[in-house]
């Protein structure tokens, strides 16, 4: 399946989105400053085979760095993002 990463996930915007790439089939890695926000998010977002929630502050490199690094390790590649 090919991976989303989202970040600023748990605004409205990108929850939509997150709902709607999680009906067509894509895992998702839904990051945000308000981890609580981004976990809900990743729980409506039930449909996609694989959900993630991180908190990440997308304004720090190394922590971008990382995070990236930690999901094409895990998945690959990411296919998508949401910014």
């Amino acid at each position: 399946m090919p991976l989303a990463l989202i970040t600023g996930g748990a605004s409205l915007i990108c929850e939509g989105v997150a709902l709607s790439l999680a009906r067509d089939g894509w895992d998702l890695a839904i990051t945000d400053l308000n981890l609580d926000g981004a976990k809900a998010v990743a729980a409506r977002a039930s449909g996609a085979m694989r959900v993630e929630a991180h908190a990440l502050d997308a304004r720090k490199i190394d922590d971008i760095q990382s995070l990236v690094g930690d999901l094409v390790r895990r998945h690959g590649a990411i296919d998508g993002l949401v910014n």
